[in-house]
């Protein structure tokens, strides 16, 4: 998706991800969007998480050799996946949003305990507006 990424300072280049990471895309609008598909729309879904975690399911079912570790957290036994979500929001998206998508990710039949952030090492928007840029 086009998003315009967040300037990072300090980042830690993105080398070698894994060749089976999720990546979900977090509109200006709060929308989930994956491979061009909108999976979750504030203004369509509301409240209801329902569309995130049936997605969050439906990635951890596809991914191939996934590394699973059974953890107790909280009291409870979970099934964690040790395949870190890349989790991809426009510099402007309310942070509100990715926020819940986050809480999201924990829901037990997700179980993604490792997320990741991208982030640019270049402001792509002052870049574009012909700002200078560091």
């Amino acid at each position: 998706e086009d998003l315009i990424l967040p300037k990072a300072k300090y980042a830690v280049p993105d080398e070698k991800p894994p060749q089976n990471r999720p990546v979900v895309n977090i509109m200006q609008d709060g929308s989930v969007v994956v491979k061009k598909n909108v999976r979750y729309s504030p203004t369509r879904d509301g409240d209801n998480f329902t569309p995130i975690h049936t997605l969050l399911a439906e990635m951890r079912d596809n991914i191939p050799d996934l590394d699973i570790e059974k953890k107790t957290v909280g009291g409870t036994q979970m099934t964690l996946i040790n395949v870190p979500l890349l989790i991809r929001a426009d510099k402007w998206t309310e942070w509100h949003y990715v926020g819940k998508f986050m809480e999201a990710c924990v829901y037990p039949p997700a179980a993604f305990w490792k997320l990741e952030l991208a982030l640019s090492e270049i402001d792509k928007e002052a870049k574009m507006l012909g700002r200078p840029f560091k």
